[in-house]
């Protein structure tokens, strides 16, 4: 005669929490994974509105304010270079062409030295700025004629033989120089000779 079977207590306490498990499991794969998306989204939104934000404080800022509130951290060094066509001419500590703007106001018999270029044409015809006095990297540079001028910023510009000098933002090597003889800005800009004054537009 069949035995009926027998009831194994520690089997079906086990099957139990066999399901009680993969129950779990079921609902941590339902509830995970749309958390998982959830927060993913939130983190990409979060990443796209940081980049935005700057975008915005960048484009808020622009190009002329970081220009204009540049700080030298060391004084301006300035050397001479020679081109066929116009000669000598000043330039920076790189190589880089220096300019006088017609339309500033010269440093002479008292007066005191003004830039009247500021904003966008700060942008196109950056200021020559100095952390200290300027020095001359060659004999050919007068020292004498070397000086600064205050600009609206705080910053200090330099000055030779009392023009405030620039570089020209569309120079972009030493033998560029395409801000000769131009007239931007209401003025006329020229590349600055080491006797003081304006470079014509050729050699006679």
């Amino acid at each position: 005669m069949e035995q009926p079977p027998i009831f194994n207590v520690g089997r079906f306490m086990e099957d139990i929490s066999r399901s009680e498990e993969q129950r779990g499991w079921r609902r941590l794969w339902l509830w995970g994974i749309p958390l998982a998306l959830v927060l993913g989204t939130l983190l990409v939104a979060a990443l796209w509105f940081n980049q935005s934000s700057r975008s915005g404080m960048e484009d808020t800022v622009g190009p002329t304010q970081g220009t204009e509130k540049k700080q030298a951290v060391s004084p301006a060094v300035l050397n001479v270079s020679h081109q066929a066509t116009y000669g000598e001419y000043l330039t920076d500590e790189k190589g880089l062409p220096l300019y006088l703007f017609e339309s500033d106001k010269q440093g002479a018999s008292g007066a005191k030295a003004a830039s009247m270029c500021d904003k966008e044409c700060a942008v196109a015809w950056p200021p020559v700025v100095t952390a200290g006095k300027p020095k001359s990297g060659t004999s050919s540079v007068n020292s004498n004629l070397l000086g600064t001028t205050r600009r609206s910023d705080g910053s200090e510009q330099v000055t030779y033989n009392g023009w405030p000098l620039y570089r020209f933002a569309k120079d972009f090597g030493p033998e560029d120089l395409m801000g000769q003889d131009v007239n931007d800005f209401k003025g006329r800009w020229h590349l600055m000779s080491p006797t003081g004054e304006a470079v014509k537009s050729s050699i006679e």
